[in-house]
């Protein structure tokens, strides 16, 4: 894109073709609609990058996520109890 392309789109002379929209809107970080109809996006359909300070979850939502670990866990125990009891015996 050149300095004229865009001074025309600004002064009205002429409008970006859809490849130069998508490209500007990944550039800017915004949703096409924003770009070119000036809708913010509603905070229904958006969602937070997820980041260890942005993400919530409760019990449930966490078991959806990480079910396998529950394997983890229950393999990890069935060999460390049965260790630690013969130590002490």
């Amino acid at each position: 894109m050149s300095r004229q392309a865009v001074s025309r789109w600004e002064s009205g002379e002429a409008t970006p073709d859809m490849t130069n929209l998508v490209q500007l809107a990944k550039f800017l970080a915004v949703d096409l609609d924003e770009l070119v109809l000036g809708k913010r996006p509603t905070t229904d359909n958006v969602r937070e990058p997820a980041t260890s300070t942005s993400v919530k979850m409760n019990g449930w939502e966490f078991l959806t996520h990480y079910w396998w670990l529950i394997f983890a866990i229950g393999g990890w125990l069935t060999w460390f109890i049965p260790a630690i009891t013969r130590t002490f015996h």
